[in-house]
Formats: structure tokens, C-alpha cells, sequence
């Protein structure tokens, strides 16, 4: 049904264990539950608590938000509803810009945001990244920012010490 967000904690579970190549019965033992419970997270008849969703979280390897629903957006009028929160706390904005609809907001670290995720998702329609390290990516987010700048950093001490040695 359009207009309705229908994607569970389960759901998400489901798609990130997948993803991971874990099958149900692997995930359920290393967070310490049944397969049977599992597959009643995975299929909504169940939700898990709080505390089940970090032990999740922390197996699967991705931020805990990814498998919550922090804005328990149902509904495109809820979601809406988020958008105005935004707009007060945040600055968002929405305006027209070459017949296209934008939101923009007046925080850099937003801005910063959604520019990296524009990014990641030209780099899927090109064909650069798989639509796995896309998903991958956004199950991650922040986590995957944390590598980025890891990995970032690790370059830069390369740089360092080759320079290092070739002066030397």
C-alpha cells in the first residue's frame, strides 16, 4: 500500500542477517534466543525489547538505529509530522529548485549528511557500489563515518611514513 513505511524491526533483522549470510538459526545463537523466537521477530508476531534489539545491534555488527524505528514513521502523514519537527528543531527547509522539490537545512552537520548520501546513492546508480554496500552503508551510518575516517587517517600515517623513510 503506497504511502504506508511498513518495514518492522523484524523486517530489518531479516534483511541485515541476510545480507550477512547468517542463517536464522546462527544469528538466534549467537544473541542467545531460540530460532523459533527469531522467526517471530522476522515475521512481526513479536517484537524484541530494547535490550534484544542492542544484542542484535552489537551481533550484527550495525547501529542499533537500524534496526529500530527511532521515528515510528507509519504512515506518510507521520513521517510529515517528523519533517515539521525538523523544520523547528533543526532548520529544515523545504524549497523548488529546477522544478524539483528539496529540503535543506541550515545545520552543517545535516547538510554534511545528506550530501553523503547522495554520494553513496550516485555511487549505486552508477554501478560503482552493489546495492549490498549500499544497504551495508546506511545500516552502519554513523558506524561506517567512524571507518571512513579510520581508514582516512590510516592513509595519512602511510603518507607519513614513507615520506619518513624516504628522507631518511
Amino acid at each position: 500500500m503506497r504511502g504506508v513505511i511498513a518495514v518492522t524491526c523484524g523486517d530489518k533483522i531479516k534483511k541485515i542477517r541476510e545480507l550477512k549470510g547468517l542463517s536464522r538459526k546462527e544469528l538466534a545463537n549467537w544473541c542467545g534466543i531460540s530460532e523459533y523466537t527469531l522467526r517471530s521477530y522476522e515475521q512481526g508476531i513479536r517484537k524484541p525489547s530494547a535490550a534484544q534489539l542492542e544484542v542484535f545491534a552489537a551481533k550484527l555488527g550495525v547501529n542499533i538505529n537500524a534496526l529500530s524505528n527511532p521515528t515510528n514513521a507509519q504512515t506518510l502523514v507521520a513521517a510529515a509530522h517528523i519533517l515539521f519537527d525538523f523544520e523547528d528543531e533543526l532548520g529544515f527547509t523545504v524549497s523548488q529548485e529546477d522544478g524539483f522539490l528539496c529540503i535543506r537545512a541550515d545545520e552543517l552537520t545535516i547538510n554534511n549528511f545528506l550530501l553523503e548520501w547522495h554520494n553513496m546513492k550516485e555511487k549505486l546508480e552508477k554501478g560503482e557500489i552493489t546495492r549490498v554496500e549500499y544497504d551495508m552503508w546506511r545500516y552502519n551510518y554513523p558506524t561506517s563515518q567512524a571507518k571512513i575516517f579510520q581508514e582516512q587517517l590510516r592513509k595519512t600515517r602511510e603518507k607519513r611514513s614513507d615520506n619518513d623513510d624516504d628522507s631518511k
